[in-house]
């Protein structure tokens, strides 16, 4: 199905891509092309490919709002190897964008226990101008313990809510 008298997309060769092409896939606008590549990226030799997308990452510029959404997807490559770029993370913990610090948030979640300090990491995020942001940071604190997830909790309680962020709060201060 298209809208009427816009040509069909050219699908894109994504199996036995070479690392380097791999990594331009990313920049495509279809997402089922760039999930496409992270899988075969996936099933890739992960020093080579870690190696390379690190590489790839340099030519973009981390305050330019236009790269962010590529510095996310290099933040996801290292997920989808379970490969800490802690580096990155921060840097995207700070991106302009709020789409990209949410992404980021929710990688925090997933290397909370090899990242230095998540929970002060967490508790910026809590504090964020984005609801989305301040979502994904209600959400990493539930698989936390102690007082200092739920201050991390309570933090997102200062600003306006909205049906997520009320049903996040209920179940994420239930989990604590």
């Amino acid at each position: 199905m298209t809208y009427e008298g816009r040509p069909l997309l050219t699908p894109k060769k994504v199996a036995g891509q070479s690392i380097a092409a791999l990594l331009d896939l990313l920049k495509e606008p279809e997402n089922n092309v760039r999930t496409r590549a992270k899988i075969e990226l996936g099933a890739r030799d992960t020093k080579q490919v870690v190696n390379a997308v690190q590489k790839w990452a340099k030519q973009f510029d981390p305050k330019k709002l236009e790269d962010q959404h590529f510095l996310a997807e290099a933040l996801w490559v290292h997920q989808w190897h379970n490969v800490v770029n802690e580096g990155l993370l921060r840097q995207m913990l700070q991106s302009p964008e709020s789409n990209a610090r949410a992404a980021a948030v929710r990688v925090l979640c997933y290397w909370r226990d090899r990242v230095k300090d998540p929970l002060g990491l967490l508790q910026v995020a809590a504090n964020d101008a984005v609801p989305r942001v301040r979502l994904e940071a209600l959400r990493a604190a539930s698989f936390f313990r102690g007082e200092e997830a739920m201050d991390v909790a309570y933090e997102t309680q200062k600003y306006p809510g909205d049906y997520y962020l009320d049903y996040t709060f209920k179940e994420s201060t239930r989990q604590l």
